[in-house]
């Protein structure tokens, strides 16, 4: 997981992060850190060495894609 920019903790990459969270929110929302965020970033570890020339790579990237699919989920419910 990456390290947020400024603050050096594992938060994920959120790109830039606002100073304050969106109007009408309470700074103390549950969220807030995250209402603060300017974007959001999902990556893949790099492919292992070996791996991209054989049938393995599928499972893989299969393995890749369930890990990621709870936040499209949640995109798509979020932005609907």
């Amino acid at each position: 997981m990456a390290r947020h920019p400024t603050r050096g903790k594992e938060q994920g990459d959120c790109g830039s992060c606002a100073r304050d969270g969106p109007k009408g929110y309470d700074p103390d929302h549950p969220r807030a850190e995250m209402l603060k965020r300017k974007g959001l970033v999902v990556s893949f570890p790099a492919v292992p060495k070996g791996l991209l020339a054989t049938p393995k790579l599928v499972k893989w990237l299969a393995d890749g894609c369930k890990t990621a699919a709870p936040l499209v989920e949640w995109l798509v419910f979020a932005t609907a």
